[in-house]
């Protein structure tokens, strides 16, 4: 799924190429793929860690507040 996202030839990296008329930078070349990485790693954990945060949180009594 990253790879077709950021692919810059095909995928929402060039799709937005295409749109705004701009060369953008490729997410994968040398000096932009440890942030690409960095990108991918968060997205991947947030919606996870999110939920946990959000059950915990519901499980607190009103008269805490």
């Amino acid at each position: 799924m990253w790879g077709f996202m950021y692919g810059s030839q095909f995928g929402l990296v060039a799709s937005l190429s295409n749109f705004l008329g701009v060369r953008l930078p490729d997410p994968f070349a040398s000096s932009w793929v440890l942030a690409s990485m960095g990108n991918i790693v968060t997205w991947e954990f947030v919606g996870y860690n999110m939920l946990i945060f959000y059950a915990a949180l519901r499980v607190v009594p009103g008269e805490l507040y």
